[in-house]
């Protein structure tokens, strides 16, 4: 069963795949069914292999690998910012991982380096980001360039 959370995580992901905004998700058994803003309806269902296979009308439009769809809709535990980036980090980094899966990962590293930089958020170990290192010392937000 699809928790609101994995469904809410679900629809950038398919709309990065198919290149359609996403109107709707629903179950069908083993299957996740979706509607784009086309009107076509597209399946996602998890193949032998453990991938997430997309279809559209009969015809595959993508496999997502199962490393970056538990990642990003179905993670096994609830992680850190810290832990999340070191793996989204290895995803981006993985020989085994599609260049477009490699797309969608650096952009939500991307987004999640321009929140930690500008927001008020106090990592709980030094964290690197980009050309930064960030550090927290007595609930103060520390930003160093190593440039």
């Amino acid at each position: 069963m699809l928790t609101p959370s994995q469904s809410q995580a679900l629809y950038p992901v398919l709309q990065h795949y198919t290149g359609s905004k996403i109107t709707s998700i629903s179950e069908d058994g083993d299957d996740l069914v979706f509607r784009t803003f086309l009107g076509e309806k597209g399946f996602l269902s998890e193949n032998i292999s453990g991938d997430w296979t997309i279809r559209i009308g009969g015809e595959v439009v993508y496999n997502i690998e199962r490393e970056v769809f538990d990642a990003l809709v179905n993670p096994n535990e609830k992680r850190s910012l810290e832990d999340y980036i070191d793996i989204l980090d290895d995803l981006y980094n993985s020989p085994d991982v599609s260049y477009r899966s490699r797309v969608l990962v650096v952009n939500i590293l991307k987004f999640l380096e321009e929140y930690i930089l500008s927001s008020d958020f106090l990592p709980k170990r030094i964290l690197r980001v980009g050309i930064f290192e960030i550090s927290n010392c007595g609930g103060k937000k520390f930003i160093n360039c190593l440039n």
